[in-house]
């Protein structure tokens, strides 16, 4: 079961910014998802490994 996505998620944000939503197919958007958790995995990385561990 798929869920609907927020208005307020940032992932809806990225989304509405480019246009994908409007315009994009079923394929493009899972794509731009992909693209936008890509980048999110990434910058929260390099934020969590700035980190000291005990």
């Amino acid at each position: 079961m798929k869920r609907a996505l927020k208005k307020a998620s940032s992932l809806y944000s990225y989304l509405e910014s480019n246009k994908v939503l409007e315009t994009g197919t079923d394929e493009q958007i899972t794509l731009a998802k992909k693209a936008y958790w890509k980048e999110y995995k990434r910058v929260w990385r390099s934020k969590s490994g700035k980190l000291k561990r005990n």
